[in-house]
């Protein structure tokens, strides 16, 4: 497995709301994904952009979020907060 190989199997994050350079680099190199975190998401507009920038780069590129029950997180920023978490495995859901 060369070093491109690999490359496509990693997840990259990054501070801020702008993916920083070195990350743009990595993802015209291969890169294959991206984990967001609520630190990264400001709201759907801004999202919208993000995901446009990651994908100009490496239109490949798997973009995750996680994903935190409650208020804060990633959700809250598009207008969702307070969603319940999701239960463990075999639990009805209400």
């Amino acid at each position: 497995m060369g070093s491109s190989d690999l490359d496509a199997c990693l997840l990259a994050r990054f501070p801020g709301t702008r993916p920083p350079d070195w990350l743009r680099r990595r993802l015209d190199d291969g890169l294959g994904g991206v984990l967001l975190f609520a630190g990264s998401i400001t709201g759907p507009a801004q999202l919208r952009a993000l995901t446009a920038d990651l994908r100009a780069h490496n239109p490949e590129v798997l973009i995750a979020a996680d994903v935190l029950p409650g208020r804060s997180g990633p959700h809250s920023a598009c207008g969702r907060g307070g969603l319940p978490g999701r239960g463990s495995p075999g639990e009805p859901s209400s």
